[in-house]
């Protein structure tokens, strides 16, 4: 069973603020005793679910207390429907589960601390951050893949040969330099050292 003491509950026209122990509906105070207001915020607490009697009197009434429970109970009961005007025999909020409990059956907006964001808002923002930085490094890359390279030019060059005779690099292993020789007899290959 969760506990959110300070959480605000929104149900169809009503609002509940667990810290302040208001029930709004329309935006105006519905007057509610506290046993009545103590059982809805459990009844929010677990929409959906059947709650136990045995769970009510565990968190309604401290354990020191010594009362009629079952009477406490219905009393408690019947003032609540009266404060959200639900009907016991066609129930809108309120529904009476046959020696087990009682379940809250309508649909109830996530409880909200005061002050702080919902969950879900924390992860759109996190995920729109997430697209955000994706795109942008999509963008980033289109554009250094696509961007206009440069033109090669000399800037100067060293005459490394005197023979007079044109040559092409054809490769180096680090240490030596290739050249291909062009001359009217055929081709051949000259290996410079790096050393001189």
């Amino acid at each position: 069973m969760q506990d959110h003491d300070d959480a605000v509950y929104r149900f169809g026209p009503f609002e509940v603020n667990a810290a302040s122990g208001e029930l709004l509906k329309n935006g105006k105070r519905v007057k509610l005793q506290e046993q009545p207001f103590r059982l809805l915020v459990v009844l929010l607490e677990n929409a959906g679910e059947v709650v136990s009697r045995e769970q009510l009197r565990s968190r309604i009434w401290p354990e020191d207390t010594f009362v009629d429970f079952e009477g406490s109970l219905r009393v408690a009961v019947r003032k609540l429907r009266e404060g959200l005007g639900d009907d016991a025999d066609r129930p809108s909020y309120l529904e009476t589960i046959p020696r087990r409990g009682y379940r809250f059956m309508a649909a109830v907006e996530v409880p909200i601390q005061p002050g702080s964001h919902a969950p879900h808002r924390h992860w759109k923002w996190i995920t729109l951050a997430a697209i955000g930085v994706s795109l942008a490094g999509a963008a980033g890359l289109t554009w250094y893949l696509l961007r206009p390279l440069p033109t090669l030019r000399v800037a100067s060059y060293t005459q490394i040969t005197t023979d007079g005779q044109m040559k092409g690099i054809a490769g180096t292993d680090g240490s030596n330099l290739y050249l291909n020789l062009f001359v009217p007899a055929g081709h051949g290959m000259v290996r410079l050292s790096a050393d001189g």
